[in-house]
């Protein structure tokens, strides 16, 4: 199996025996990919993803909207979507407090009691019962 770059250096694009999309064809290339050439990023976004990067370091909590004002102010008009691309571009992610749901409080009233026992999960429960009881004396 040959990667696509080498097929590209393989097709011809002077020959007048074989048409190119036939050269492509026996490849197995895709012709549009033989054409296809690449843009650059555009020097105003590089300048804005610099910002970020430093309004990041500077504060990791700011979210899009935030980070939106900040551009806005360094005098770029620019949205939140594209605030958003650029940042998931940048892989930077906000920091912030997420709820922890999974964290189970032991004063919220939703614990269920039998005798001395507490039973924080209904598996507990379970369990217990499936257990021979021994009655004290």
């Amino acid at each position: 199996m040959m990667p696509p770059s080498e097929k590209m250096k393989l097709v011809d694009m002077r020959s007048s025996e074989i048409s190119i999309a036939h050269q492509c064809r026996l490849l197995n290339l895709s012709r549009s990919r033989l054409y296809y050439t690449p843009k650059g990023i555009p020097s105003d976004e590089l300048e804005m993803m610099r910002l970020l990067d430093e309004f990041y370091i500077q504060d990791p909590t700011r979210g899009t909207r935030r980070m939106r004002n900040e551009l806005r102010k360094h005098g770029f008009d620019i949205g939140r979507r594209r605030t958003r691309r650029l940042m998931q571009a940048m892989r930077l992610k906000t920091v912030y407090c997420r709820p922890r749901t999974t964290v189970i409080d032991p004063g919220d009233g939703r614990n269920r009691t039998l005798g001395d026992f507490v039973f924080y999960r209904c598996h507990e429960f379970l369990v217990l019962l499936s257990k021979p009881y021994k009655h004290r004396a």
